[in-house]
């Protein structure tokens, strides 16, 4: 019996050899050929997103190390040859060669739900099939365009015969594809594209699929730049998705050629095509999306500081919740002024609400927000973008000190404003240490919570208890020399409970070492002020108070006293920590000018003091 079960362990050692050796040898690659790895990650959607970059050849691979590898078929010649075939994205300098040994499974290849494509010429009419479907297609010239005819039967029962007209199109290349796209059809889907001409654009799109009685009929599906549609299957349903480029970010943020796209995932509901982007089930798509951008930075480092770059980076990064993370280092990488951006007209109305000449252009981070926010890219999600800690941080200028706002060891206070009916914006340095705050709305006290912290911009959102019919409007465009007036509680037990108004203008564009982040101003403020509304001659909010420069301390350098030398973060950049966090910030800015008097009741109306007593 010994023996026996000796000799059954002996055969199970050497089975698991063979079997181990069957699997290297499964993976090896020809003779005078090699594998090339490419790049390795921990993570499959991250394999994924890079293996996408280099097209039909790539594959994921898992390694007995329990990495993921991203190779290229085996193939023969130097790493230099094989280079010239993958002009962008380029070969990395640290691929290398593999014989396959140490591949022990191959777990991602390119797919494809397409069942038959053909192009189409003025030459003789094509034919495409699947199963017993079949369809042909003859294109005829028609003075500038031309018509496709379709006929299409099963089995040979004749299904269809439709003409379609592109007349305004370019008589240039075209494709037609068998796909499944409707769920409701039981035979494949008949795809048709267009090229319509121009430097860079457009492919028109045509389904042609039965309606609910069966009947088959043309659905315009749009035109499209960047290749136009293509189909994958990222939820494997068996019923393919749509996919393309976002157009509306191309000339954008940059110049065409240094414009990036992020991806759209749609389906087809029987009439037309919808964005099914933000479902869960498409996430992994998206994200695998970002991992190849980030691949793409890593190989040419200046893209993380492309505007265009960067807009589809976070417009991917908020549909995978990595958005709190990718804003703020995009905070710290963006380029100020490339000439390119989000255009407004004053009162920060639509751009085609006006005159160019009467356009101002949003700084990046607010006219990226402002265009993800109109093109549904944050849905009914609330994106925080703004409580992880930045790369760069927002530090206070380094010449500027803390708000004096201590009244005793552990009490703080301060001013803020509502931005929605029960939510105040203030300063994060007014409510440190302070989970819950106590507000006072026309003298009365009501408990608040703080919702949101922006440290790096120094930032929060109180939510509370009550309810204001005054909400602030915020107005991003103010310019140098304009009248502003600062409204606060400033010396808490000493001046006024009321409220203190003082007036004065802005002096600067920027902060201390031109901090773009912040304006300048003149109006006087006091320890107190911090957090409240910095408004203009109409009433808008277009800062929040948040320092004043240490007149003392600059004396001792410069053997002068400063006078009126005031900080302000700019309305922009509340906006965009707003926004952020999922508030929409009332945008809408007053045109008609309030006498001071009138000024100072908008300011009373919408401010609230704050008192924090950490725990």
């Amino acid at each position: 019996m010994a023996v026996a079960k000796t000799l059954l362990i002996f055969a199970s050692i050497l089975s698991f050899f063979y079997t181990t050796a069957a699997q290297g040898q499964q993976f090896k690659a020809p003779p005078g050929q090699h594998w090339i790895f490419v790049a390795s990650a921990q993570e499959k959607p991250n394999a994924i997103g890079i293996a996408r970059l280099y097209g039909d050849e790539a594959r994921v691979v898992m390694t007995k190390s329990g990495w993921y590898g991203v190779v290229l078929t085996p193939r023969s010649g130097s790493l230099t040859d094989v280079g010239k075939a993958y002009p962008w994205p380029s070969i990395p300098s640290d691929a290398f060669y593999s014989n396959g040994a140490s591949i022990t499974q191959v777990v991602w290849t390119p797919s494809s739900p397409v069942l038959a494509t053909a192009e189409l010429t003025t030459l003789k009419p094509v034919s495409v099939s699947s199963g017993s479907f079949l369809v042909t297609v003859k294109r005829i010239s028609s003075g500038e365009g031309w018509k496709a005819r379709l006929v299409g039967s099963d089995s040979g029962r004749q299904l269809f015969e439709l003409t379609y007209d592109f007349s305004d199109t370019s008589n240039f290349s075209s494709s037609v594809t068998l796909v499944h796209l409707n769920k409701n059809n039981s035979l494949p889907d008949v795809f048709f594209d267009a090229n319509t001409g121009g430097a860079h654009c457009c492919m028109k799109s045509v389904l042609l699929t039965p309606d609910g009685s069966g009947k088959w009929q043309f659905i315009d599906l749009g035109e499209y730049d960047g290749g136009g549609l293509y189909f994958e299957d990222p939820d494997q349903d068996g019923v393919a998705n749509a996919l393309h480029r976002d157009d509306r970010f191309l000339y954008q943020f940059s110049s065409y050629a240094e414009s990036f796209a992020p991806l759209i995932v749609k389906e087809f509901d029987g009439v037309k095509l919808q964005d099914v982007s933000l479902k869960g089930e498409f996430r992994e798509r998206i994200l695998e999306e970002q991992r190849g951008f980030e691949f793409l930075a890593k190989m040419t480092s200046s893209l993380w500081s492309s505007n265009g770059f960067l807009a589809a980076w976070i417009a991917d990064a908020v549909r995978t919740r990595e958005g709190e993370q990718a804003w703020q280092k995009m905070l710290g990488l963006y380029q100020n002024d490339n000439g390119f951006g989000v255009r407004v007209c004053p009162g920060n109305r639509p751009g085609n609400e006006c005159d160019y000449a009467n356009q101002t252009t949003l700084p990046f981070p607010l006219g990226l927000l402002r265009h993800l926010q109109e093109n549904g890219y944050f849905g009914k999600q609330q994106v925080d973008v703004s409580t992880q800690a930045s790369n760069t941080p927002a530090a206070t200028p380094a010449t500027v000190t803390a708000p004096a706002e201590k009244q005793k060891q552990e009490s703080y206070s301060g001013t803020g404003f509502f931005v929605l009916p029960d939510a105040v914006l203030t300063n994060a340095h007014v409510v440190q240490g302070c989970t819950e705050v106590s507000t006072f709305v026309k003298g009365i006290e009501v408990k608040g919570k703080v919702a949101a912290r922006d440290s790096a911009n120094d930032l929060a959102l109180v939510k509370i208890a009550a309810s204001s019919s005054n909400v602030a409007k915020l107005r991003s465009d103010v310019k140098l020399g304009e009248d502003i007036a600062a409204f606060g509680f400033p010396l808490k037990g000493l001046l006024a409970s009321s409220g203190n108004f003082t007036r004065g203008s802005v002096t600067a564009l920027a902060g201390m070492q031109d901090d773009s982040r912040y304006l300048q101003i003149s109006s006087p403020v006091q320890p107190g002020n911090s957090g409240g509304p910095l408004l203009d001659q109409f009433g808008n909010v277009v800062g929040v108070v948040v320092s004043k420069l240490n007149a003392l301390k600059l004396a001792a350098v410069t053997d002068d006293i400063a006078q009126n030398i005031n900080f302000a973060i700019k309305a922009s950049l509340a906006a965009s920590s707003l926004l952020s966090n999922g508030v929409q910030p009332n945008m809408n800015a007053s045109t008609e000018k309030l006498a001071p008097a009138d000024l100072a009741t908008r300011a009373t109306d919408v401010a609230v003091s704050l008192e924090c007593t950490p725990q």
